[in-house]
């Protein structure tokens, strides 16, 4: 049971729309980190409602380390983010 419940959400991630096309800008560029892009690509998955169990089976990041990042977002937004990231935009 606890399994079950750390690779699902009872509660749907939801970016603005404005976060969304900054989000997809990053993930299309060529020009900033991996691990930038990276995190940008899950939140996007995130928010496309793919489970935390599709996610690591299609990026390879850690259902906990995903959690980190959705729990960062909705506390802080893109503002809050990492400066790399925020400075990408």
């Amino acid at each position: 049971m606890l399994y079950t419940l750390i690779f699902t959400s009872h509660k749907p991630f939801q970016l603005p729309p404005q976060d969304l096309n900054r989000l997809q800008q990053i993930v299309r560029t060529t020009a900033l980190s991996a691990g930038l892009v990276r995190r940008a690509r899950v939140l996007l998955l995130l928010a496309e409602g793919v489970s935390l169990r599709q996610i690591l089976a299609q990026t390879g990041m850690n259902p906990r380390r995903t959690l980190h990042w959705k729990k960062s977002w909705l506390r802080q937004g893109l503002d809050g983010q990492n400066h790399d990231l925020h400075s990408a935009l």
